[in-house]
């Protein structure tokens, strides 16, 4: 079995400005995390719904004790809505400590993630580590979608890289080839993607519904 890493990108460890609400580090996290959610590496273009910004140690948790952590740009993360919604407030630590953190997971920022998690054969999201199946667990990163999302961005990169062999492609024959197999790539990824992002979007969807309004 092949393990595949879990990210290609480097988080950024950036100080920004201070800013008056959380929300407004959203591009300055953007640019950190590559436009990718700290917890399943999805890519915002992937969705059209919009981003998150996770506070790691949750505001149920800091709230009337340390509210300087809600705007503290070292306690927020970039997130996908679903990342951020299964994880909530879930926490174990010490909050009244004096640099306190969440120990229910590993910080995106201290910890790199491709020491915890990989891609089985299946794409799945697996790890090794105790802490890390309990994130996967905590956070819902076993579901299909996180699996579905990263088919999608393997399929389009393999379009991407098809169309660039075409264009220095001179032989007749493998050009047709080439381009057959492109067609071929290029339907099952709307296929894919299709699926994917209604199931994304839509908490109540199903295949059956899908093929209903495809009719």
């Amino acid at each position: 079995m092949k393990n595949r890493k879990f990210k290609e990108h480097d988080i950024i460890i950036s100080s920004p400005p201070h800013r008056t609400t959380h929300s407004a580090y959203s591009d300055d996290l953007e640019r950190d995390f590559s436009c990718r959610c700290a917890y399943c590496n999805l890519h915002k273009n992937s969705v059209t719904t919009p981003f998150e910004v996770d506070h790691f140690i949750p505001r149920a948790v800091f709230k009337g004790i340390r509210d300087d952590l809600n705007n503290d740009y070292r306690n927020l993360v970039y997130a996908c809505k679903k990342c951020n919604g299964a994880k909530s407030s879930k926490f174990s630590g010490d909050i009244k400590s004096e640099n306190p953190t969440n120990n229910s997971f590993y910080d995106p920022r201290q910890v790199d993630y491709n020491t915890i998690f990989y891609r089985n054969d299946y794409g799945a999201i697996v790890s090794n580590d105790a802490k890390g199946r309990s994130m996967i667990r905590d956070i819902k990163l076993y579901r299909p979608i996180h699996t579905m999302g990263w088919l999608c961005e393997k399929l389009a990169s393999m379009v991407d890289k098809l169309d660039v062999a075409i264009s220095y492609e001179t032989n007749c024959e493998r050009l047709v080839v080439l381009q057959q197999a492109r067609d071929k790539i290029c339907y099952k990824y709307f296929q894919y993607e299709r699926v994917f992002k209604a199931s994304y979007n839509e908490p109540d969807f199903s295949v059956e519904g899908l093929e209903a309004l495809g009719k």
